[in-house]
């Protein structure tokens, strides 16, 4: 199941949800029960050749250190 970004119009929380496709819009508020929230664009992981899911933009390594001291 996908996981969604939400933020909630009557309090304004911002909240992420793991719900099904069926159910992404009927996604009350944890923080006030509303039940009208927007549902947010969010980022999508991308799946590398390691095998390894994550964001490509930010990196683990720093290859300007030159290795361990």
């Amino acid at each position: 199941m996908p996981m969604y970004e939400y933020r909630c119009s009557q309090c304004g929380a911002a909240f992420e949800k793991i719900v099904s496709f069926s159910q992404a819009d009927a996604v009350p508020c944890p923080q006030c029960g509303h039940t009208y929230v927007q549902r947010r664009i969010s980022q999508v992981a991308q799946r590398m050749n390691s095998g390894v899911t994550g964001n490509l933009s930010s990196s683990s390594c720093d290859s300007s250190t030159g290795g361990s001291t």
